[in-house]
């Protein structure tokens, strides 16, 4: 992920001047086995990277979010929660 990531930003690039151009770039990851995926928002302001946002999705497209992994509040497998 982190090297599309890298790549990513690297194609954002505006090679004759050697910096970006202000504005938001999206990029999204393959699905894994599960049906899950990810996106990164690059941020650009001054040229300047100013935020990034990185959200992962369930294979139905909810966010995976703190509650992830959990029912009723409680960690239902502890070994793959500590992998997520």
């Amino acid at each position: 992920m982190l090297t599309s990531v890298l790549l990513f930003t690297g194609a954002c690039q505006d090679k004759s001047t050697s910096s970006y151009q202000d504005g938001s770039y999206i990029g999204k990851s393959v699905k894994d086995d599960d049906g899950a995926y990810a996106k990164v928002t690059l941020t650009f302001e001054d040229q300047k990277i100013s935020d990034v946002q990185f959200v992962t999705y369930q294979k139905d497209g909810s966010i995976k979010d703190e509650e992830y992994g959990k029912s009723n509040g409680e960690i239902v497998n502890q070994e793959y929660y500590q992998k997520a």
